[in-house]
């Protein structure tokens, strides 16, 4: 108490023990807070990586031309978001991933549009990616969740566009 009364009367009286416990409650709520927004996070990044899945067709490289036409083929495909890219596999004829798995990195990734017909496209520097996913509401999670996994992706790197 000596010490508080050579405060001068206009500055109320300090109680360090007080100071201190606050200090390491506020401490504790922002650790707590800092924890649950990062379990959200994981939470969230969870559930987009398993709604983004499925059997999807990819349209074949190299089209085939018959004078003013052109024929396309579009191959069966596993589809599956990762948290740094999307893959692809061959499938059997039973709809099992077969196969090498093959990855589109997000952060290769420019643009990711969605198309009429249920087809999207997932464009990167050296080529486009044209995928079909079973129907168009497929497709407009698929490009929802593959947009947002691109953000979280491509955001703490500072690469890449933000223009989708």
């Amino acid at each position: 108490m000596a010490d508080q009364e050579d405060l001068p009367p206009d500055e109320p009286p300090t109680n360090s023990v007080a100071s201190v416990k606050a200090g390491k409650v506020t401490d504790s709520a922002l650790n707590w807070l800092t924890a649950s927004e990062e379990q959200v996070v994981q939470d969230d990044l969870s559930q987009l990586l398993s709604e983004t899945r499925g059997v999807c067709e990819k349209l074949a490289d190299a089209a085939v031309k018959m004078g003013a036409w052109q024929m396309v083929l579009w191959q069966p495909r596993w589809v599956y978001a990762e948290v740094d890219g999307l893959c692809y596999q061959k499938i059997s004829t039973t709809e099992k991933p077969i196969g090498k798995p093959k990855k589109i990195l997000y952060a290769d990734v420019k643009q990711i549009e969605e198309l009429d017909c249920a087809e999207f496209v997932l464009q990167t520097a050296s080529r486009d990616y044209t995928f079909k996913a079973p129907n168009e509401d497929a497709a407009t999670v698929l490009v929802h969740n593959l947009r947002q996994l691109r953000q979280l992706r491509v955001r703490p790197s500072g690469t890449g566009s933000d223009s989708v």
